[in-house]
């Protein structure tokens, strides 16, 4: 398989959750850290992280201009594909995130499962730097420059979800009754 980069989206500004989420602790581990894990497993070149007040992060170019500018700031940096993924998804399996990639790679072209656009992969040959770099920059309606909006711009492959646990933790009564074992 080709060479894949991954990036933890964890620059959200968390206003339901009243707290910065990767800092949570969620068995014995912060988000970040639980992410940081699941993501190591997969074997990515490297591993990114989007986000303010976190050592290492790779800070917006373009500020408040949501996930995109994330997107955008890492693919400046690294030629390769690149596996998204939110702070904000614990239940994720690694398995689920390796069929992005192996979709990805095999139809040469950016992935997501059905009906949401992230976790996502972003194929090198999709453009997606450029496009992620006019959407950052140009004036546009928040929900104009969605990941949605990237997906369909890029024309991305949706994966069947399957089985996959997608769920994200946006409130405290979210998080907290996130399984504990």
């Amino acid at each position: 398989m080709s060479d894949f980069n991954a990036l933890i989206l964890a620059g959200g500004k968390s206003l339901r959750m009243g707290t910065e989420k990767h800092a949570l602790i969620y068995k014995g581990a912060t988000l970040l850290e639980h992410t940081q894990k699941l993501i190591a497993s997969l074997s990515p070149k490297n591993v990114y992280i989007s986000g303010k007040d976190i050592d290492g992060a790779i800070p917006d170019v373009f500020k408040n201009k949501g996930p995109i500018a994330g997107i955008h700031a890492v693919s400046k940096r690294t030629p390769d594909s690149l596996l998204v993924v939110p702070i904000d998804m614990p239940l994720i399996q690694p398995q689920d995130l390796m069929r992005l990639v192996q979709a990805g790679f095999s139809h040469a072209r950016s992935c997501v499962f059905e009906g949401t656009p992230i976790p996502c992969f972003l194929h090198t040959d999709s453009d997606f730097v450029a496009i992620a770099e006019n959407m950052a920059m140009a004036n546009l309606r928040a929900r104009d420059r969605s990941l949605f909006s990237l997906m369909r711009r890029l024309d991305a492959l949706q994966l069947p979800i399957s089985d996959a646990n997608l769920a994200n933790v946006n409130t405290p009564e979210e998080f907290d009754n996130l399984p504990k074992e």
